[in-house]
């Protein structure tokens, strides 16, 4: 929202987040901060659950308003915690091309 990082060890993670905006070229509007009590679904998954567990707390709470269809999204969550590792430097020019590149490819996988 304010155009910036937070940290140095955030650099990463915000430099492939604008990566994969560009890219994709998605028009962020605005944000919004969601309370945990709202944000079932994906404490779910983030805890273990499964899509299953997903559509029944849906059902539930929300009348069914996911669809029974929808695509699940693998991430490949070890490339992408290795790209945004805080302890891999991002110093040097040499450095920056490489965590570019590596990052194009996992976007685009």
């Amino acid at each position: 929202m304010k155009g910036s990082v937070r940290s140095d060890r955030a650099i990463r993670a915000a430099a492939l987040w604008a990566q994969y905006v560009i890219l994709g070229n998605l028009d962020i509007v605005g944000t919004l901060h969601l309370a945990a009590a709202f944000n079932t679904r994906t404490d779910s998954l983030s805890r273990d659950g499964s899509w299953e567990d997903v559509m029944e707390d849906d059902e539930r709470n929300y009348g069914g308003t996911l669809r029974a269809d929808t695509p699940f999204l693998n991430l490949y969550p070890e490339v992408l915690l290795h790209l945004v590792n805080p302890q891999r430097s991002i110093d040097s020019e040499e450095e920056f091309n490489l965590f570019f590149q590596e990052s194009l490819c996992f976007i685009n996988s």
